[in-house]
Formats: structure tokens, C-alpha cells, sequence
């Protein structure tokens, strides 16, 4: 191979080189997120630095069990429910869903409630039986 084949190749793979990284400098400009990641603490307003169960509502709001402690993120603030309130009977939260009425079903260990969001408090459901039956409680 002549001297100048060598150079004109060495040549070709550098601006080869060169337009390659300018393109992914250039497509990495554009190109957004598209997954945000957020860690909360207790520093940020949650009960516990642990969580034990979350549900996502059709509604868009977050809503976490942390051992003894329910509580409703909204994107900006944390609304805490504890037994010590006394909105909600049981010292310690075992489940919650959804209901095709948007309702959100509370299992604690003194019975199961319903979320009145209009009110923010809770009432007990005497009868099982009237929750739809793609419930939690079977």
C-alpha cells in the first residue's frame, strides 16, 4: 500500500470519526427524558423512609402505606393519615385499590373504609359484600 493510500484513509476514518461524534452530540441535545426518578425521605415530607405498598388513582395521585401511616402525594405534598388522627380506625394499614367509581378502599386491621375526597375522611364499609368483586376483599 502507497504512503498516500495509507494517509488518505487515516484522513477518511478521522472526519468519519469526527461527524460520528457530532451527530451524537447533536442528537443527545435533542433528545428528552423520558423517565423522571424521585426519591422522597422522610426530610421530604414522608412518615417513613420506607413504603410499604403504592397505588396510582385514575386521578393521577400517588398514595402510599408506610407501615401505620396512609398518605396522598400529589406531585408537591404529602397528606398524612395515622391512626392517632382518629379519621380512620386500625393502627396498622394492610391494603388498598381503586373501585371502577374512583373510590379508594382501605383495608386496616379493624375493618375496611372508603375515602371521601370531597371531606378527606373515611368511612367504614359495613358490608363487605357492596365492594365490586375485582376488589382487594374477596
Amino acid at each position: 500500500m502507497k504512503r498516500s493510500d495509507y494517509s488518505r484513509r487515516i484522513y477518511t476514518f478521522f472526519v468519519l470519526l469526527s461527524l460520528t461524534a457530532v451527530l451524537i452530540s447533536a442528537e443527545s441535545r435533542f433528545v428528552k427524558p423520558y423517565l423522571l426518578l424521585e426519591t422522597w425521605r422522610k426530610t421530604d415530607g414522608l412518615p417513613a423512609n420506607f413504603v410499604q405498598s403504592i397505588l396510582q388513582t385514575t386521578d393521577g395521585l400517588l398514595w402510599l402505606i408506610c407501615g401505620n401511616t396512609l398518605v396522598r402525594y400529589d406531585g408537591k405534598n404529602f397528606d398524612v393519615f395515622t391512626p392517632d388522627q382518629r379519621l380512620i380506625e386500625g393502627n396498622l394499614f394492610i391494603s388498598f385499590s381503586q373501585d371502577e367509581q374512583g373510590r379508594i378502599i382501605i383495608q386496616t386491621t379493624k375493618g375496611v373504609f372508603v375515602f371521601h375526597r370531597d371531606k378527606k375522611s373515611f368511612d367504614i364499609v359495613q358490608d363487605v359484600h357492596t365492594l365490586p368483586q375485582n376488589s382487594f376483599m374477596e
